[in-house]
């Protein structure tokens, strides 16, 4: 504890019992305790001293008591600032979509293979006729004249086979009900000298995710594995 003394005079005052004055003392250093002895004069009379001890607050107190809410105040201005940001970044994002089908009803685990081989009968129709209500809903662009779902439903099969069903072709289709359609079926290039030689039992089909067509093939035959590759 360090001693401490100076001199303050108040001249004039007739009562100061009731009020209380300050003093400013420079020079002391922080977070220490000094000694103050208390002299009153009046008047040529002298007063009893009355001994207080005077502490100083530390520098680190005073600091951390304005650093503190300070660095609260930011901690939560950049809280408030990201979950904005995140809030708006939610915002723009679209909701995904959810495709649904519509199950008619269940199907034993037996009968499945049996049902997929009914199906794939005369190209699938069997598969385009119970799916027709959700393909309706799906609208794509294709390069082939009126491509549509309602084409491949079985009312449709009354629609030209010609280039199919010509003697020089019949011998390329695997199955001799299921051939292609005349509006659907995909070209290859002629070769010179050689009748149907453009002509496979392919079609063209809309892609269920893309706006690109699809090739729906049969299996080769031996004399015919040539021609597939050309498709290839």
């Amino acid at each position: 504890m360090r001693p401490l003394s100076w001199r303050w005079a108040a001249a004039g005052l007739q009562d100061s019992s009731s009020r209380g004055r300050g003093v400013w003392v420079s020079g002391l250093r922080p977070a220490q305790s000094y000694s103050a002895t208390i002299t009153t004069v009046w008047d040529g009379m002298r007063a009893q001293s009355a001994s207080v001890t005077c502490h100083t607050e530390s520098t680190g107190a005073i600091v951390g008591a304005i650093v503190g809410p300070l660095l609260f105040l930011i901690l939560v201005g950049l809280l408030v600032f990201f979950l904005k940001r995140r809030h708006k970044k939610s915002e723009k994002k679209p909701a995904p979509r959810d495709l649904v089908f519509s199950v008619p009803g269940g199907i034993l685990a037996e009968d499945l293979a049996d049902l997929v081989r009914k199906h794939e009968k005369d190209s699938g129709c069997g598969f385009a006729e119970e799916y027709q209500g959700g393909a309706e809903k799906i609208q794509h662009v294709c390069t082939l004249p009126s491509l549509r779902p309602q084409q491949l439903a079985l009312e449709d099969h009354s629609q030209s086979q010609t280039v199919a069903s010509a003697p020089e072709n019949s011998a390329k289709n695997p199955y001799r009900n299921v051939l292609p359609y005349d509006w659907s079926r995909v070209p290859l290039t002629p070769l010179p000298g050689e009748p149907g030689s453009e002509y496979i039992n392919a079609s063209c089909i809309p892609g269920l995710w893309s706006l690109r067509e699809l090739i729906a093939a049969q299996g080769p035959l031996p004399h015919t594995v040539g021609d597939f590759w050309r498709l290839v």
